[in-house]
């Protein structure tokens, strides 16, 4: 940054009612109720409409529902959408983000300037000036306590810099390509060519009085900016903050051999952010080391290590690599894994043995979310790389009565639901991709279609929608240069998957003992994750429209989708108002739970009381008394099959053409060898049946459509 701050008046955010259109629907609704006469009317009239004729909402009841589970009077909103902005002001106590806003204002015509921001990026240029101050604000006492540090003061701004910049720049280039298109229209960009009038328009972006107009017509857009601007420092400063105070520690667990020196980089943004804009973050030092740092409890990942500890002792063949991880009240640090390479087809086959091994045991747990980013190939050793999501309950409701339900049960209760196994997701369109622990590789294309910008840097910038290529790579092992084909690796799978599932019937008392290890996960928090993640992330790809940045009610109502779901798994009406909530705040929302209770926490810490119809250490102690030699033939076949879905539908199972000659069977002998036969096939019907309300359901391998083996 080069320059010095400007002394201009502040502008007061509580004096210009524009800002007040930043409050959601939650937010508007403890203050005093807006007078009762008032009526929707026009465009207040439409936008009403708009909330009714949403397909959330199938009929009148589940409108009233969903408003309900937010704690909102239908009729409320009704009145709101009507009330003007001023009235609103008048009537209400402003909020305490207003402070940091006025903060920002200030900032606007800021003589600094910060090297490498340009374009769109100008306008939240003053939100990251803010962001470095109070960084460096809140580790002054840090640094002036006269202690060593393992970081650099600077490296602080920096990174605030770099990280939050990635995060702004998203948010305020759908906004600007509209107004950029508006001026453009209007004759007030010069230039010549495309890329002339955008830096025009660009260059406008440092006049403060333009930044306060364009910021006071989109206030959600303010509020967003500030929201993330203030998040991203306070996670950047509690890191820094953490890591001095647990220096000593970490050397000792991470480093006992070589001074790892200073810290040199800090990477944020190692999956998705939550509770605050808190995120895993990847610490690189002077000397090439590095750790990961994660702002949540690490207890479950700690007694998991106990458990592969346990699973060697007791023969585990072959032995499973534990990960060093350093506890701290609510974050901790863990291991940073190099992938690396097999050297021989012997640590392939290992690799995958230890794979299946895994599935055992996660199996055992109830553990769901395997897939591809929570895994890495280290060598010949597969390792898992985030445990949340360990007794995880299944919160679907099925109609026992429905024999498709029965059969989707199954599969749900399966090993199938670790999401380790290959297993190709089919959507709408005809897209399919695999994104399992296992079976995900190579290059995919997204099943939905992704905003992209054409024309970037010219005044003819325009949003298109298409599929995107994504890489999954690290979780699947290599040898020779080449990653290697999972479709040749069941047998491996399976042998290791019969191993671990043998060791935890034979020392299931010792585990399921009440002083046992299985009891010690009772209180850790364990994540639930109640939605698929893709529709978070594809509600927060969308909430950056210039339509819903001018009144949060408007993103209120974008939000209200989610009430689609409630039909098919009513309890989730129960996480809605949260869901929002971290919505609001650009975070996935998160649900956590402790296998000892049926509760659920928000990220917030807010009680979700008896959610769950069991606890998730009831569920996995009822598996783990139940395996058995039925239920591991069951659970081998699910991992037969799902290994033959990676083939093609013109071959069997075994990799033989299904369309080439076969040899005929040798004939029966004799009546009793039809009996037999016929006995054989009734017994293994038997066994392998699902049944429910007098229904029963067999799962067997059939083509999807096309050319591709699935379950059905």
């Amino acid at each position: 940054m080069t320059g010095t701050q400007a002394n201009l008046h502040p502008t007061e955010p509580e004096a210009a009612s524009p800002w007040w259109a930043a409050l959601t629907m939650a937010e508007r609704l403890p203050a005093p109720a807006p007078q009762s006469g008032q009526r929707p009317a026009g465009r207040a009239g439409q936008r009403a409409a708009r909330w009714r004729e949403q397909t959330a909402f199938l009929d009148d009841a589940a409108y009233a529902a969903y408003f309900s589970a937010c704690g909102v009077d239908a009729n409320a909103l009704a009145l709101l959408l009507a009330e003007p902005t001023g009235d609103l002001a008048a009537r209400g106590t402003p909020p305490a983000w207003f402070d940091d806003l006025a903060g920002v204002m200030r900032l606007l015509g800021d003589e600094r300037t910060i090297d490498g921001i340009d374009g769109f990026l100008l306008l939240a240029e003053p939100f990251l000036l803010w962001a470095v101050d109070r960084t460096r604000a809140r580790l002054a006492p840090l640094v002036a306590s006269g202690a060593t540090l393992p970081f650099a003061p600077a490296l602080a701004d920096s990174t605030m810099l770099a990280t939050l910049a990635g995060q702004l720049a998203p948010m305020v280039e759908r906004t600007l390509v509209l107004e950029m298109h508006v001026a453009r229209m209007q004759g007030e960009l010069s230039g010549d060519t495309p890329e002339a009038r955008f830096a025009a328009f660009a260059a406008r972006l440092r006049q403060p009085a333009v930044r306060r107009a364009l910021l006071a017509e989109y206030p959600v857009l303010a509020r967003q900016l500030l929201t993330r601007a203030r998040q991203s420092s306070d996670a950047l400063a509690e890191l820094l903050e953490r890591l001095a105070a647990d220096w000593p520690d970490l050397v000792a667990t991470f480093f006992p051999n070589a001074d790892p020196g200073p810290l040199s980089a800090v990477a944020f943004g190692e999956g998705d952010t939550h509770a605050g804009g808190r995120t895993v973050a990847i610490l690189t030092f002077a000397g090439g080391a590095r750790i990961v740092y994660k702002p949540r409890s690490l207890r479950v990942d700690a007694l998991f290590q106990r458990l592969l500890h346990w699973l060697n002792e007791w023969g585990a063949d072959p032995a499973y690599r534990l990960l060093r991880v350093l506890e701290r009240d609510g974050y901790g640090w863990v291991e940073y894994i190099e992938r690396a390479p097999c050297a021989t087809a012997a640590e392939v086959d290992r690799f995958y043995t230890r794979q299946g091994g895994y599935l055992a045991l996660l199996y055992a747990l109830y553990a769901g979310d395997f897939h591809f980013e929570n895994l890495l190939a280290a060598g010949e050793h597969p390792m898992l790389i985030d445990l949340e999501a360990l007794f995880h309950p299944n919160l679907l409701d099925y109609d026992e009565g429905r024999p498709d339900h029965l059969a989707q049960q199954a599969i749900d209760d399966s090993v199938l639901s670790v999401s380790m196994l290959p297993q190709r997701l089919n959507f709408a369109g005809g897209a399919a991709i695999d994104i399992s622990g296992m079976g995900a590789g190579g290059r995919q294309m997204t099943p939905d279609k992704l905003p992209v910008w054409e024309g970037a840097g010219t005044d003819e910038m325009r949003l298109r929608r298409r599929q995107m290529e994504f890489v999954t790579e690290g979780h699947r092992p290599t040898l020779g240069g080449e990653t290697v084909d999972v479709t040749s690796q069941g047998d491996a799978v399976a042998r290791g998957f019969t191993r671990v599932y043998t060791l935890l019937r034979a020392h299931r008392d010792e585990l399921l003992a009440p002083d046992g290890l299985l009891a010690e996960f009772a209180e850790a928090e364990v994540r639930i994750v109640a939605r698929a993640t893709r529709l978070y992330s594809l509600l927060l790809q969308e909430n950056s429209h210039p339509d819903l940045l001018r009144d949060a009610l408007e993103r209120d109502r974008f939000y209200a989708r989610l009430w689609r779901e409630v039909e098919r798994t009513p309890r989730l009406a129960r996480l809605v108002a949260a869901e929002v909530r971290d919505l609001h705040d650009g975070d996935v929302p998160i649900f956590h739970a402790r296998p000892g209770q049926p509760h659920l926490w928000d990220s917030r810490g807010e009680l979700v009381p008896d959610f769950l119809p069991h606890s998730g250490l009831e569920r996995v102690t009822a598996r783990i008394r139940s395996l058995d030699d039925n239920d591991l033939a069951r659970q081998l076949w699910y991992i037969r099959a799902s290994f033959a879905t990676t083939s093609r539908g013109d071959t069997h199972a075994t990799g033989q053409s299904s369309r080439g000659s076969v040899q005929d069977p040798e004939p029966p002998n004799s009546t009793a060898d039809f009996l037999a036969a016929a006995r054989a096939i009734g017994d293994r019907l038997a066994q392998t049946a699902h049944r429910s309300n007098g229904h029963a359901v067999w799962i067997g391998l059939g083509l999807d459509g096309g050319d591709s083996w699935a379950l059905n």
